[in-house]
């Protein structure tokens, strides 16, 4: 049982910034339950669900990088969960860093820092145990060169139809 403080400003302030409903959603879940003490699994599935549903999928998933560092909690939350883990070469990370975050001054502390927080998600990652059961690690290189035969592993590890709308729709953040 935790405690989880849904209208918390942290949360959708972090998420309004962007293009997308998941500040609503939270909003909206913080004012029908501003406190919660309980199991999280079935506050984070609601959540889930209702942002699939106005984003008009049939399934949800959650993609903060950030969020590998969580594996362990996140097997025991949801140990049915599969985990797609995209892992890029950590130059370009670097560089993608720098453009987005860091001005694309290519300032030094920035680029030492950025490159220690790298290699802690990677070093973490790679150490992560049992990434063969419910886990694919798919390498950004391979789906950019290959892309429908990675796609289509993809498709077959999460059990969904692979559908050639797929190549079209990469890179659409809708799917």
């Amino acid at each position: 049982r935790q405690q989880l403080r849904l209208s918390a400003p942290s949360g959708w302030e972090t998420l309004r910034q962007y293009n997308d409903p998941a500040a609503r959603v939270l909003a909206e879940a913080g004012a029908r339950m501003p406190s919660y003490v309980g199991p999280v699994r079935p506050i984070l599935e609601s959540i889930g669900r209702e942002y699939a549903r106005v984003r008009g999928a049939y399934r949800w998933g959650e993609k903060t990088p950030g969020h590998a560092l969580w594996l362990p909690q996140i097997r025991k939350l949801f140990p049915e969960a599969r985990v797609l883990i995209c892992v890029r070469d950590p130059l370009d990370v670097i560089l993608s860093y720098d453009e987005r975050w860091g001005g694309g001054h290519a300032d030094t502390a920035y680029l030492m820092r950025a490159s220690a927080q790298v290699r802690h998600y990677l070093s973490h990652l790679l150490q992560e145990p049992a990434h063969a059961q419910r886990t694919l690690m798919v390498r950004y290189e391979e789906l950019t060169s290959r892309p429908e035969q990675v796609l289509r592993n993809i498709c077959s590890f999460l059990n969904l139809e692979f559908e050639p709308g797929h190549l079209r729709d990469a890179g659409n953040d809708r799917h």
